[in-house]
């Protein structure tokens, strides 16, 4: 039983290292070679696009710093990614989320990403999520972040069709 104990060791250990033998990257390292002031614009397949943007729906912290670095690199497409990723994230980590946002019209923009930018969204839906950004939103006790709190808490509810200043 210890041998084949062993013998599964040794087995994932060198999965691990010829991966890194041969060319295999992480998500992150790939994230951060996208990131790259040299990079090229949408150096990011799309499979891992949408893998990191899975990850910044669910609110994830570490996959959420990233995104300021990678939007530098991003086209309309992506960028647009981005902004539907990071609101779906407002609701699961509105504190890393905000933390990130600017008052510009970049994707990281406040009014992009707190004025509910989802494609073909239904109502019911939009409502729901509305409700539910609310709550985790209002919930920030950051001092730093009671700004932006406020800002996207006004954008968040503003009604649907009314311009943004």
């Amino acid at each position: 039983m210890k041998r084949v104990h062993l013998l599964i060791v040794v087995c994932m250990l060198t999965a691990v290292s010829c991966n890194s033998i041969f060319g295999r990257r992480s998500l992150m390292e790939k994230i951060k070679a996208a990131s790259a002031d040299s990079a090229a614009l949408n150096s990011l397949s799309e499979k891992d696009f949408d893998t990191f943007s899975r990850h910044l729906e669910k609110g994830e912290s570490v996959w959420i710093s990233l995104v300021p670095a990678l939007a530098k690199h991003t086209d309309a497409a992506y960028s647009e990614g981005l902004t539907i990723s990071l609101a779906r994230g407002l609701a699961a980590n509105p504190t890393a989320v905000l933390a990130i946002l600017k008052n510009d019209d970049s994707p990281l923009s406040m009014k992009r990403v707190c004025s509910v930018p989802f494609i073909e969204i239904s109502d019911k839906d939009a409502d729901e999520y509305v409700r539910k950004a609310n709550k985790s939103i209002s919930q920030v006790k950051s001092s730093v972040l009671q700004e932006r709190k406020q800002s996207c808490l006004h954008v968040l509810n503003l009604p649907p069709g009314m311009p943004l200043e």
